[in-house]
């Protein structure tokens, strides 16, 4: 025979004070809403005047099984964590893989126009490279 399944009462007579976070206290924590930093914020938005900066973009197929990607390479004057935070929002915002290796951000599939649109947004000049 198969057990009974116990039922819990969803009333308004029953009693939900039994929670496992019923002795924690508040005390010592900082007070209103907890920061959000957007994803958007991570990379530096456009500014007025500032030089842009200038990436190489390539599809690349050979080597992959027939998988195609999307390289960028050629960073300059961006260092390797800024870099790996724009791989991780780029991810994001396309809804694929990537990664980063060896000074080259690499995006699963054949995606150079919404990476270029991206990149202009953050003040890149892309250039691109390849077939």
């Amino acid at each position: 025979m198969a057990k009974k399944k116990q039922r819990i009462a969803v009333d308004s007579t029953a009693s939900l004070t039994n929670h496992p976070f019923a002795s924690l206290s508040s005390e010592g924590l900082p007070a209103g809403e907890p920061a959000h930093v957007p994803v958007s914020s991570i990379v530096a938005p456009e500014k007025k005047g500032k030089k842009k900066r200038v990436v190489k973009m390539r599809r690349e197929k050979s080597g992959r099984g027939g998988k195609e990607v999307t390289l960028l390479k050629d960073f300059e004057n961006i260092s390797a964590p800024e870099i790996q935070d724009l791989l991780s929002v780029l991810k994001k915002r396309l809804g694929t893989g990537g990664k980063y290796q060896n000074q080259t951000i690499e995006i699963q599939g054949d995606l150079r126009d919404a990476v270029e649109s991206f990149l202009a947004e953050k003040n890149f000049r892309v250039i691109r490279a390849g077939g």
